[in-house]
């Protein structure tokens, strides 16, 4: 990917920027922000981006100084700025110091990207002409076949990358091979093999690249019909056991579908990277192909049979192990009869992680107070590739929130306690705090009193940030709609349902989705 600095002074036009252009399909990322020039120099200098945006009047530093600045640096940066039309005498200011574009406010989307594209096709270009900067080389053709096999490059701009960066186009067969490791491994071991392993599949038959999921991605081009994939299998296997030999470190290796033309590598990656997620959860390295991969739907959800009813008995009665031994004979039977998936484990994990969080909410108290002590990080989840390792992190939550536990006996919580379990069986409903109370035989006031003492939260934000939770679950299936998942969780106002999810996720369901 390429880097881009934004610079403006109007947070609007900086949060605008980021939001509205499909970086990632033009081969960018947006690296950095800055209010005004001084604040961008420091970033320019530690970055060190690609293209820079910049306002021409800000404080501080304007754009114009700021360009002198930027020059002065000597690095290869294409500079685009933004005017106003009372900015004339800092534009002609600005072009004389040597700006590739410059945009006028209000900005025009459509002629910001054509600027990129033009942007990214110069930076490429004089990438390929400097072939002696070998880095630069690397990042161009890396940049190009990741764009390939997602399908966000133009059967032009690809013939014209092809010719100067040697990728055949006229192969009888391609495929996509797409390699992990282990996410706990330490990035300063996995990533110099990765390097080692591009470096030397640079050009012929076998190309390989960072894809944009930090996997080392393989593209092998045949000149002839294989006949079977016994070499294939054979060169991948030699590539995991070179792992093995020289890192110490088990290398998982998904195999896509054989590919007949250009426009099919991109269902062959995708297919790669389906048998990669399968293989993680059955092997400790080596090879798997897509075919290996069982026919269930990956957007089916896993049952969950976990009695929660038992659980709590376990958590009333302190018996830490032998919950954990409960939870580890119902995932492996679950597991064993859905046929693993990736996203599925996380799923189901994630949600008997929220099921169990809760069950000690109902018992002990305020959920606050079992995170605090803990700093327990639930985002770590998302970071995991293993069945083991996912497993290992619910225990991890487990023996944490019992410990929290530990420290809460004796807390009064039995009227919270009724009124959380009154609110987990009806939260998909319309429940009101009046409802719970007349439910727990207890005054709505008093109730609304003790229950935001003992849980840290309002009811009506307690109940929001229930639904939220599992509204972030269903996401997980692609078949539902948003709007449908939030009827399943109990908002009746499609737009009050979008205010509440961003305010407890800091996203929209569309990009927490994405």
């Amino acid at each position: 990917m390429y880097r881009v600095i934004i610079v403006d002074d109007e947070p609007v036009i900086r949060r605008g920027l980021r939001e509205t252009i499909e970086w990632d399909a033009l081969g960018l990322e947006v690296a950095g922000e800055a209010a005004d020039g001084a604040e961008a120099l420091k970033l320019i200098r530690e970055i060190r981006p690609e293209i820079l945006i910049t306002d021409i009047r800000m404080p501080e530093m304007d754009g114009i100084e700021l360009i002198r600045e930027v020059k002065k640096l000597e690095l290869n940066i294409k500079i685009t700025i933004l005017s106003g039309y009372s900015d004339y005498d800092y534009l002609k200011a600005a072009i004389r110091l040597g700006v590739d574009n410059y945009l006028l406010k209000p900005i025009d989307n459509d002629e910001l990207i054509s600027n990129l594209k033009n942007a990214v096709s110069e930076i490429e270009k004089e990438a390929a002409i400097s072939l002696q900067i070998r880095q630069g080389t690397v990042l161009l053709r890396s940049n190009t076949l990741r764009r390939l096999v997602t399908g966000n490059i133009s059967p032009e701009e690809l013939k014209e990358k092809a010719e100067f960066l040697h990728i055949p186009l006229d192969a009888e067969r391609y495929l996509c091979a797409v390699c992990s490791m282990n996410r706990q491994i330490p990035a300063g071991i996995r990533e110099p093999f990765f390097r080692d392993v591009i470096a030397e599949k640079s050009s012929g038959r076998q190309m390989a690249f960072m894809d944009g999921d930090g996997n080392l991605a393989l593209l092998l081009i045949y000149d002839e019909v294989p006949e079977d994939r016994q070499g294939t299998q054979q060169e991948l296997e030699e590539l995991a056991e070179k792992a093995v030999r020289e890192r110490e470190i088990p290398l998982m290796i998904g195999a896509g579908k054989l590919a007949e033309k250009i426009g099919q590598i991109r269902d062959s990656y995708e297919s790669a990277k389906e048998a990669l997620e399968y293989g993680a959860f059955l092997k400790n390295g080596g090879v798997i192909w897509y075919d290996e991969v069982p026919e269930t739907s990956q957007t089916e959800q896993i049952p969950d049979r976990i009695d929660y009813d038992r659980m709590k008995d376990f958590i009333r009665r302190g018996e830490q192990e032998k919950l954990k031994e409960y939870l580890s004979n119902e995932l492996n039977a679950m597991t064993a009869e859905a046929g693993v998936s990736h996203h599925r484990i996380r799923n189901l994990i994630m949600h008997i992680a929220v099921r169990m969080t809760d069950c000690f909410r109902t018992i002990y108290g305020s959920m606050n107070a079992f995170r605090e002590p803990t700093d327990f990080d639930f985002a770590r989840l998302f970071t995991l590739h293993s069945y083991d390792d996912m497993r290992e992190w619910l225990f991890q939550l487990c023996d944490e929130l019992f410990a929290a536990n530990r420290a809460l006996l004796g807390r009064s919580t039995s009227i919270v306690g009724l009124a959380v379990d009154y609110i987990m069986e009806h939260y998909r409903e319309g429940v009101t705090l009046r409802q719970v109370a007349a439910d727990c035989h207890v005054n709505t006031s008093y109730l609304g009193q003790i229950f935001r003492k003992e849980t840290g939260s309002a009811f009506t934000d307690y109940v929001n940030t229930l639904r939220i939770q599992e509204a972030s679950r269903l996401l997980g299936d692609p078949t539902l709609k948003v709007y449908e998942i939030a009827e399943q969780v109990g908002f009746t106002d499609y737009h009050y349902f979008l205010k509440i999810f961003r305010k407890v996720t800091g996203k929209s369901p569309t990009d927490f989705r994405n």
